[in-house]
């Protein structure tokens, strides 16, 4: 809350009201012992709000978890878990396997932590699935809130997904004591702000993003010689981390997902921040109807939709069939085709099963390969 000043200048400027200082200070006093209580209220009523969020949106899973260290008659509140059936339905049914991880601090009269998982849809937007908010960052908050998350998706370790978050926070340990069969990453944008406070080297930040954004091993050699050129101590520092946690070229590609950074998650932090300081059912509320909001605007816009794929999909198609234009394909035999980019980099293509082999790659490997296919 702003200083006692800052309310006197305020008074006189805008009513031509002087108050003293004591004055200030009691109804500073008043207005805090308010917001307090209504944060100690919506705590109260945390339960009826899950009832009636389980009535009116049927589907919906809510969790709460009283704290059990704390010996009293009245439960203290520990953690709360929610996610919306649209929400999940839309994850399941419309989005690749990629799920960002992160956590932000709740700046209310109690504190605590907001933990969200949230994905993009197709046209490249988010989708938030889950929320918990919980007593702090740590191990076992974490792996609550994925543990409910896994039993809200009806997720088997049969099926393929992906996590990704900022290495240092722990949301990844947790997903792997939850999910052990799932992929993780490291978002990128964490890595390269954790390089330029270690090597502050401005020149190379930009090669950085070439490396983790190549498509492929020869794209990924070129920027990170480059590299190693201007400092070989940063392209060690670069490559200490496991290069298919970071780099695109070396995701599993049975995800069909090329996403280095957590942006999804950052994009939800910025949506939701406005709500950080209010009571915990203001804070839930204030989600609920915006993601209300948000699936109607988006029913609306699929609507108008006149293709079967989304505007983004197709900004990308159009972008990717002018790049192609650039490339020299020569036909060898049958589904095989060579081809050359701008650079010279050569790619040997199968477009039957969509196979690629490029230049990093043992080329004349490649070349008996095709021979043998061939004969």
């Amino acid at each position: 809350m702003e200083s006692q000043s800052f309310f006197k200048n305020e008074l006189q400027q805008r009513f031509t009201v002087k108050v003293d200082s004591q004055t200030i200070y009691r109804a500073k006093k008043i207005v805090l012992e308010t917001e307090k209580f209504h944060h100690v209220e919506a705590f109260g009523n945390l339960r009826k709000y899950a009832n009636a969020i389980q009535t009116y949106n049927p589907g919906t899973d809510v969790f709460i978890a009283m704290n059990p260290y704390v010996k009293s008659k009245n439960p203290t509140f520990l953690r709360f878990y929610i996610s919306f059936k649209s929400c999940r339905l839309g994850f399941l049914n419309g989005c690749r396997p990629l799920i960002g991880l992160d956590g932000c601090h709740l700046s209310g009269k109690f504190g605590g932590v907001l933990l969200a998982a949230t994905a993009l849809d197709g046209d490249s937007c988010i989708i938030p699935i889950a929320i918990s908010i919980s007593e702090s960052k740590n191990a076992e908050s974490r792996i609550w809130f994925l543990r409910q998350l896994q039993d809200s998706l009806g997720w088997d370790d049969s099926k393929r997904i992906c996590f990704i978050s900022d290495k240092q926070k722990g949301c990844l340990k947790a997903s792997v004591k939850k999910w052990p069969n799932a992929y993780t990453r490291y978002c990128f944008r964490h890595i390269v702000a954790n390089f330029m406070s270690t090597f502050k080297n401005h020149k190379i930040n930009w090669k950085l993003w070439q490396v983790a954004r190549a498509a492929n091993r020869a794209s990924f050699k070129q920027p990170l010689a480059s590299i190693r050129k201007e400092s070989e101590q940063a392209a060690i520092w670069l490559m200490s981390e496991p290069v298919e946690k970071w780099a695109r070229h070396a995701f599993e590609p049975s995800l069909k997902d090329d996403h280095v950074s957590n942006n999804m998650s950052e994009c939800f932090n910025s949506w939701i921040r406005e709500d950080m300081d209010k009571p915990i059912l203001q804070l839930l509320e204030n989600f609920r109807r915006k993601i209300m909001v948000r699936f109607y605007d988006k029913w609306a816009e699929a609507d108008k939709l006149n293709d079967i794929i989304t505007p983004y999909a197709q900004d990308n198609l159009t972008m990717n069939e002018k790049e192609a234009r650039k490339l020299q394909v020569i036909h060898r035999r049958g589904l095989w085709y060579e081809k050359v980019d701008q650079g010279g980099v050569k790619f040997l293509v199968n477009i039957d099963d969509a196979t690629l082999w490029d230049e990093a790659d043992d080329w004349y490997a490649m070349q008996a390969h095709y021979y043998r296919v061939d004969v």
